[in-house]
Order: C-alpha cells, then structure tokens, then sequence
C-alpha cells in the first residue's frame, strides 16, 4: 500500500496493474516557452528502482523528433543520478549517486560550451558541448511513448527557467 493516494484505477472482479504516468508537452504548447539557445532544467524525483537496474529511467527529458539523438536528460541510471545532453548521438554526462528510495534534486543548465548540473547541494559540474538542436518535447517521468524508460517513482517538482541560471543558482535550487 502506498503512503499517499494514486488516482482511481478502475477494476472489474480481478486485480489490474496501473500504467505509468508519463505527462509529455509537444507542438505549440512546447515551442511557445522553450528556450533553444539556453535554459535551466530542475526536478525533483525519487524512484524506486534498484540500483542493479542497468534501464535508463527519466525525470525529465526534452528531446527531438527522432530517437534522442539530441536531447536534455535527468534521468537514473543504475545508482546513478544523471546529467545527459546529447547533440546528434554524441552525450556528455554529469553525475551523482541516486540510491533506490532516496529523492534526489538536479539542475542543469544549458547554453554553448557553458553547461553544468548540480546534485543534491554539491557544487555544480561542467558538462561539455554545444546545446543540442531540434529539440521539441519535454517528458516527465518518461519519455511519454516508451513504458520501458518511466521513472517508476515519483516526480515531486520540476521547473523550467528560460535562461542558463549560474552555477551558485543552480547549487542552491537543489540543496
């Protein structure tokens, strides 16, 4: 049983299994407010997962058309909290320990060859690379589509500033 309430799952006369709760914005309702050249990405997310699943689980993800060729992750990856962005296949990573249960806080901060993420208070860590293009929908406890990458936890807080926050700024929102 869990410690708070889900919304109705509705059952016949047997047990059913919820599906995943992945919110996704794309289209104009993503163009209007998406910064392409620099922005700031916080969540707030804790997921049960244990730290031997070798599946990349998503907190947030901004992401193009394709296959996450170019994208901005937060994301967990093992015991492992991640920074992700990937600019036409090739991914630059920040990281941080995410141990299953625990609620972890990351930030990151994108503008050309000035990028960093911040974990849980810990001073920001540069993260190499150009901003990806092309990107065009924001996922939230998954990718939106694929049930393989949800989260499978819970999304507490995510925030999205359409300016690169300082490294400081970042260090703070997530302590």
């Amino acid at each position: 049983m869990a410690a708070f309430a889900t919304s109705y799952i509705p059952t016949q006369a047997s047990q059913v299994t919820r599906a995943a709760d992945n919110a996704s914005m794309l289209g104009d309702n993503f163009a209007t407010w998406f910064n392409a050249s620099q922005g700031t990405l916080y969540a707030e997310a804790t997921s049960s997962v244990p730290s031997s699943d070798a599946v990349v689980r998503f907190a947030a993800v901004v992401f193009d058309a394709a296959s996450y060729s170019n994208a901005l992750r937060l994301e967990r990856l093992g015991g492992s909290a991640r920074y992700v962005q990937t600019v036409s296949g090739v991914s630059n990573v920040a990281t941080a320990t995410w141990n299953a249960g625990d609620t972890v806080a990351i930030a990151a901060a994108y503008q050309n060859s000035n990028n960093a993420a911040a974990f849980n208070g810990g001073a920001a860590q540069a993260v190499a690379g150009n901003v990806p293009t092309g990107l065009v929908t924001l996922g939230i406890g998954g990718h939106g589509t694929i049930s393989a990458n949800s989260l499978c936890g819970y999304v507490r807080s995510i925030s999205y500033y359409p300016t690169r926050l300082p490294n400081a700024t970042l260090q703070s929102i997530t302590a």
